[in-house]
């Protein structure tokens, strides 16, 4: 029989020995926040509760973790995760709740509070994530994206998650490094297109991408110039637009790999593209805005440039206008490095964005790529104004002008007497695979 003494021993390593396995089931080993069971399980318990205000969630989303990962390997990523915990925790208030739910992404629950608080402490999060961090030595220029979804009245968690899980997915698709808050009609595809990720891995795996390539012509004698390479999916599932692809790869952390499969293809398609009279036509990629943050990004470019043996020259890289509102300087940096190399800069869809005018300061921007909105309707005395301002500007700057969406031969006459030397649309030709694209010609009939 046992005496007194190792009886209460006993009993008090049971009491431990239950402590600790309440906490391992409830707390994130890395990070020692909550992890996402209880923070289902607290929504749950608060739900039930008589409320005392709004509530709110926020689904916080490190931007690039992969590439932190990859880069500096996983013992500073998984430093990274421990000072976003902090930063985050140094955020919110006693009474709210910050979990880790797993891989780069934090949850946050704020009960008891106003639209304007929540909005409040999302910006301030927000803004201490952006902070740069030293992890080991290395620096780490950290941004998230973050979806808030403010609930007044409906106490359901379901709801709730949803909605911020919707917010999260509009904030990515707005360039990554900014929230968003929940409005009703959102779409919530983040989690939905789980089956998409793995759809577009298994094409980088299977190899069954494909680049299709639309001619840029001058707008005189529709002479092809250059080609831009598209992405395309030629696997057994519904069709999926180039748009779409990037916008679940850019939301699932595939958006590096497609690129670069992108920029080697086309780079290795060059030469097809270049099998008739003339050697100097180019090929022009789209470029994510998480490609541009990749601290490694201009290497990679420079790594593709040199297996295939192309010049730097005939590579333009496109960067959609929207994508670089923000005075990112290491994006900008990325691309003057490359323009150093003799590659080329396009901004995409101009006059769409918010800072059309300031993108224009930067030498590293070589060629302007005008929305097809401005060719709405080519028999305007407005839009012809519009283009021989646009097509001045760029002359009087050196920059190269591609008008885009020019589908009939209305919009090509206002180029060509408002002086736009260079377009592209279906008045001259559809996407096409290399080696249609490598005998093209415009007949007419485009």
């Amino acid at each position: 029989m046992l005496g007194v003494h190792e009886a209460q021993q006993r009993r008090s390593q049971e009491r431990a020995l239950r402590r600790d396995l309440e906490r391992r089931a409830n707390q994130d080993a890395l990070t020692a926040l909550a992890n996402a069971d209880r923070f289902r399980e607290t929504m749950r318990a608060r739900a039930r509760e008589e409320p005392t205000g709004g509530w709110a969630a926020l689904f916080v989303d490190l931007d690039d973790f992969k590439a932190v990962n990859d880069t500096f390997g996983h013992q500073v990523g998984d430093g990274l995760l421990r000072v976003a915990a902090r930063r985050i925790e140094s955020c919110v208030r006693e009474q709210d709740l910050v979990a880790r739910l797993g891989g780069d992404e934090f949850g946050v629950l704020l009960d008891g509070v106003d639209v304007a608080d929540a909005r409040a402490i999302t910006q301030r999060i927000s803004d201490t994530l952006a902070e740069p961090a030293t992890v080991d030595g290395v620096r780490v220029d950290p941004q998230a994206s973050i979806g808030l979804a403010y609930l007044p009245d409906d106490r359901n968690p379901d709801t709730l998650l949803r909605a911020a899980d919707s917010a999260l997915y509009r904030a990515k698709g707005a360039g990554k490094g900014r929230w968003r808050q929940y409005r009703p009609g959102m779409p919530a595809p983040t989690r939905q297109h789980a089956s998409a990720r793995e759809r577009l891995a298994r094409a980088l795996e299977a190899d069954t991408f494909a680049v299709h390539y639309q001619p840029i012509v001058t707008t005189a004698d529709a002479e092809p110039v250059g080609f831009e390479g598209l992405l395309r999916l030629r696997d057994d599932g519904p069709p999926m637009t180039a748009p779409e692809i990037v916008q679940v790869a850019e939301a699932t952390g595939l958006i590096a790999d497609i690129g670069d499969w992108v920029l080697a293809r086309a780079l290795r398609d060059l030469p097809r593209l270049n099998a008739g009279p003339t050697d100097d036509r180019y090929v022009s990629v789209n470029v994510a805005p998480r490609q541009l943050r990749l601290p490694d990004y201009a290497d990679r470019v420079a790594g593709e440039l040199a297996r295939a043996g192309a010049r730097p020259d005939l590579l333009v890289l496109e960067v959609t206008e929207g994508d670089l509102v923000r005075e990112d300087e290491r994006a900008w940096a990325q691309l003057e490095d490359l323009r150093a190399k003799g590659v080329r800069v396009a901004i995409d869809d101009y006059g769409t964005g918010f800072a059309g005018l300031s993108y224009l300061r930067q030498s590293a921007v070589d060629m302007i790529k005008v929305d097809g909105t401005f060719l709405a309707d080519p028999g305007s005395a407005r839009a012809r104004v519009l283009v021989e301002a646009v097509a001045d500007l760029a002359d009087r700057l050196g920059l190269a002008m591609v008008a885009e969406g020019v589908h009939n031969l209305p919009c090509r006459h206002l180029l060509v007497d408002a002086g736009c030397p260079y377009a592209q649309g279906h008045l001259f030709a559809k996407p096409m695979p290399v080696d249609a694209a490598a005998g093209w010609h415009f007949d007419g009939n485009g």
